[in-house]
This record gives structure tokens, sequence and C-alpha cells, in this order.
């Protein structure tokens, strides 16, 4: 599979990109058959305020969000492949730690916006995310 490294987003959850899932056996009760989905990667809810900032008011135009632990690079999209069996996935050698969010239509945000992208599951508590919002005038980078 591929998640990819530059993602169209809209504040939809039916629409988001690289978003992968598979299919698992729950019960069987008098020839009916139940079976439920597991998300294969991390669907990531992101919330973004930009009240008090030069953005406010402005189009958005895109999100970069760069995943550092120390000096290394942490994959986070890209190829992958999957094992449908045990649930585990594998980053290929075709991969990123920057993940760029482009926004159709360019939003105006007054306050916040709330969307969702997808990216592996290689995040960890201590590593860095930068963030770097962009219009088509002001680019303004936060640390967290």
């Amino acid at each position: 599979g591929n998640v990819p490294c530059e993602q169209d987003i809209n504040e939809s959850l039916n629409n988001i990109p690289g978003m992968y899932r598979y299919g698992y056996f729950k019960s069987e009760d008098n020839g009916e058959y139940t079976f439920g989905f597991k998300h294969t990667l991390s669907t990531i809810r992101w919330h973004l305020d930009v009240s008090g900032t030069e953005l406010e008011g402005r189009k958005l135009h895109s999100v970069e969000i760069k995943i550092m632990r120390g000096t290394k690079e942490i994959p986070v999209c890209g190829d992958f492949t999957f094992n449908a069996e045990t649930g585990d996935y594998r980053a290929g050698e075709n991969t990123s730690n920057l993940v760029t969010l482009n926004f159709d239509g360019q939003p105006y945000v007054d306050n916040a916006i709330t969307f969702y992208s997808t990216m592996f599951p290689s995040v960890k508590k201590g590593d860095y995310m930068y963030f770097t919002v962009n219009n088509c005038h002001i680019k303004y980078c936060d640390k967290t």
C-alpha cells in the first residue's frame, strides 16, 4: 500500500487519504456471519486553532508536519506492506517523515478547523512534531 505524503484534505470522515482497513471474522449465529473492520494505520483527527495568529481570517493553503526523534527522521508516509493475518504493517523503502496536507478550496479560517489525515503508527511519546501552516502570503511555524 501507500500513504500519500501529499494528502488533499477535506472536513469529511468519508474521504480520508490513505485510510486502509481490513476485515476480520467476529461471530457466527445460525448461519449469519458478523465481521468487523480495523484500521491498518493511524487515522488522525487534527484540530488547528489560529486564533490570535497572523493566519486568523485568511485562507488556509497547507499544513506541513515533520516528525523527528532527536536527530532521526521518523517515517510517517510512503510505501508499506501489511499482513492481514497479524494486523502488522512494515514501512517500505520509499518513505518520508514529512506529510503535506493540502486543503481543497483553501477555506478561510476564522478560529479553528478540524480535519483528518492518515500516517504510519510510528510516532511515540517524546517525538517532536514540527508544524508549518501556510497560506499564500504567510508561513507560520511552531514546534510541539
